[in-house]
């Protein structure tokens, strides 16, 4: 019984480790959506949280590439979320480029740095 389970978990490890390719912010929004499954809004976070991860590592291993500037505090997945789909909506032009950079242009639109440094 007890190596069914682990059978079990493994195959659902497996099956959800990559099951999605997005291509498209407007994709992305679509999992981030109250109205979505579950999991989708799961993918959500964990996607945004990535981003959210790979650019505070760039960050501070290169400070001049510094272009968002999230309070000391940092900021919730949730509003991490929310300024990325709100971004989206209110720039129906750029729903077709990648998820990766339209999260990273609505942090740096909703927490830009100032030009004194």
């Amino acid at each position: 019984m007890r190596s069914v389970i682990i059978l079990l978990a493994l195959f659902l490890i497996l099956l959800g480790s990559n099951c999605y390719s997005i291509d498209r912010a407007e994709e992305l929004v679509w999992f981030c959506q109250e109205e979505s499954f579950t999991y989708n809004r799961g993918y959500c976070h964990g996607y945004l949280g990535g981003i959210l991860d790979a650019y505070a590592v760039i960050s501070h291993s290169y400070p001049q590439a510094k272009f968002i500037c999230l309070p000391k505090a940092g900021i919730s997945g949730e509003q991490t979320k929310n300024i990325f789909i709100k971004w989206v909506k209110d720039h129906p032009e750029q729903q077709h480029i990648a998820p990766r950079t339209a999260v990273l242009l609505s942090l740096r639109d909703a927490f830009p740095c100032s030009s004194e440094k």
